[in-house]
């Protein structure tokens, strides 16, 4: 299977050292940008997506697990593989708890890199279509914790509009909305994506 170019944004002060990194990924095809700083990242996912995040634990300001936090409210069905060269053991258990994909230790796992990203890539990226927003994050937040990429909409309309600018694997629809029908709504999607995957609710 020929593997899709990524766009992948990488976060951290010391862009010197991911000189390998960089290249490494420049190597297989992918586009990527590097930024020295968590603030800088943020206002990059805000203007466009990307793919992959590898984001440094340690960094001055923000540390990557509060920048990690606002990148994955902002880009939901993005990757996050995090960095350290030697962070602490409460700050690595954080970010996993809270859904990246792995933590790279740069020592050793510089040469590890193209494997785990192809690996964050396969996790399957869902939509939670519900108007009930504390269902919604219940279930995104059950569903990151389990590494998969998650964005959620509360009415048919935002769905499309997500469903039109991203790959989306599988739908999760609440059947019963006030004003919407879930089987209707699934029907329009699976006319437009007959391949998706859905699962009522």
């Amino acid at each position: 299977m020929i593997k899709k170019p990524l766009s992948v944004l990488i976060v951290d002060d010391e862009i010197d050292y991911l000189e390998f990194i960089i290249d490494k990924l420049k190597g297989c095809g992918h586009t990527v940008v590097a930024v020295d700083s968590g603030a800088k990242a943020i206002a990059l996912a805000k203007k466009s997506f990307y793919d992959l995040f590898l984001i440094d634990i340690n960094m001055p300001e923000m540390d990557g697990v509060k920048v990690f936090e606002e990148i994955k409210e902002i880009s939901g069905l993005s990757s996050v593989i995090m960095m350290t060269a030697g962070a602490p053991e409460s700050m690595i258990k954080n970010a996993i708890e809270k859904g990246a994909f792995a933590v790279l230790y740069k020592l050793h796992g510089l040469k590890k890199i193209t494997n785990m990203v192809d690996e964050a890539m396969e996790s399957p990226r869902i939509l939670v279509i519900d108007d009930s927003a504390k269902d919604r994050e219940a279930l995104k937040n059950m569903l990151v914790e389990k590494k998969y990429k998650v964005a959620v909409a509360d009415s048919k309309e935002a769905a499309l509009k997500i469903l039109s600018q991203n790959e989306i694997d599988v739908v999760f629809i609440d059947i019963v909305m006030p004003n919407e029908d879930g089987f209707a709504i699934l029907k329009e999607i699976k006319n437009a994506y007959p391949n998706i995957g859905s699962v009522m609710m």
